[in-house]
């Protein structure tokens, strides 16, 4: 036996030839009682059946196993019910300029974007309102989206027309929407000659501080000028006589030429100016 093998190996292999041994020496045994018993018999006749050899059982060559646990029953699975749905014929294969795609407004050029605005906002008028209005309607193509009101509000400061009521020279409803206005947008008002303040005097004392307010943006020399035009009822003598003497204390040539326009408009005539 070779010294490098495993010991329980050879432990193994020692049983098993000591098992063959002891069942060799077992056959011998019997083979030689059935000798001898055969030899102890008396001598048999012609006439006598021969006694049938005693067979012996098979020499096993390897030791006994225990017998191998007989494997637990396979459950067959269970598969879920399938339901199959009626034959259709294949679709029909579309070609690539068949597909209708989708458009809209912003995949035309920016040309014809601007012409089909101008078209939406013809005959438009925008009201500046007083601060204390509640009425605010701006147009619908300034509340579509950011990208539609940057490019409607130019057109709108440029060609349409914009009108203002204006009551007792209270031009805060007027400031407040110019304060609105983006510095790059003040020279597209500037474009604009359908630009209107209609003029309204009652009895009531007039306004002074949105006036000055007013004649000092309209007379101030570095930022573009848009061309209004005043209209309205003529002024009560009492109203009349307040404005001419307001003009004739004012100093600034650009304020009161502004004031002078105002004026002409309400027909209050201001002698030896």
């Amino acid at each position: 036996m070779p010294a490098n093998l495993d010991p329980a190996l050879a432990s193994r292999l020692l049983s098993q030839d000591d098992f063959e041994r002891r069942a060799r020496h077992t056959i011998i045994t019997a083979l030689e009682a059935q000798e001898l018993a055969r030899a102890a018999l008396p001598p048999r006749s012609s006439s006598a059946r021969p006694v049938p050899a005693v067979p012996l059982p098979p020499m096993r060559t390897s030791m006994p196993t225990a017998a191998a646990p007989e494997p637990a029953p396979v459950k067959p699975k269970m598969r879920p019910a399938t339901t199959f749905r009626s034959l259709a014929p294949a679709p029909r294969h579309v070609q690539v300029d068949e597909v209708q795609q989708k458009l809209c407004i912003f995949d035309l050029p920016a040309e014809l974007r601007v012409e089909i605005y101008k078209l939406v906002l013809e005959n438009v008028i925008i009201h500046i309102l007083p601060l204390n209005s509640n009425r605010h309607c701006p147009h619908a193509l300034i509340r579509t989206s950011r990208q539609i009101r940057n490019e409607v509000l130019p057109l709108i400061h440029s060609n349409c027309l914009i009108r203002a009521n204006v009551t007792d020279f209270d031009f805060s409803g007027m400031l407040a929407w110019h304060n609105r206005i983006p510095p790059s947008q003040q020279a597209n008002l500037a474009k604009n000659q359908d630009l209107r303040v209609v003029l309204c005097t009652t009895s009531a004392k007039t306004t002074s501080i949105e006036l000055r307010r007013w004649l000092h943006m309209c007379a101030d020399p570095y930022r573009p000028q848009p061309a209004w035009s005043y209209s309205g009822a003529q002024a009560q003598k009492p109203v009349a006589n307040d404005l001419r003497r307001r003009c004739k204390r004012m100093t600034e040539d650009g304020k009161r030429a502004e004031f002078r326009r105002m004026l002409d408009a309400i027909k209050v005539h201001v002698p030896g100016l």
